[in-house]
């Protein structure tokens, strides 16, 4: 018998997460999935469970960490940079996949100078 992994991972916004989970060609398994939560596969026996927060924390006792900030504050030590939030919300779904990503091209690109 194969050893099945699951890892749970929170998540703020589940619906944000499926979608681009699933650009990046990710499936996903509707046997486990609802509100709360839904299953990423990732391998025949690897599995991701995408849990909302509040679901997540029923789960443990301890405080979700804020990744990104630990993150941000560990790399400081070493290069600057900065974190710039891109808005692809109004790149419409409707189009091809080449057509999307080259729309998310010109937005990552309209926020580089010659500096970068």
């Amino acid at each position: 018998m194969a050893t099945k992994i699951f890892v749970n991972l929170p998540v703020k916004d589940l619906n944000k997460s499926v979608t681009f989970f699933t650009k990046l060609g990710f499936t996903f398994n509707p046997q486990f999935t609802d509100e709360k939560a839904t299953c990423m596969i990732i391998g025949e026996d690897i599995f991701i469970m995408l849990l909302v927060e509040p679901f997540f924390q029923s789960f443990t006792k301890k405080e979700i960490a804020d990744a990104v900030s630990i993150y941000t504050k560990r790399l400081k030590h070493y290069t600057k940079f900065s974190i710039i939030y891109i808005d692809n919300s109004k790149i419409n779904n409707q189009l091809s996949k080449e057509h999307i990503l080259n729309k998310e091209a010109e937005l990552i690109l309209s926020k580089l100078s010659d500096k970068d």
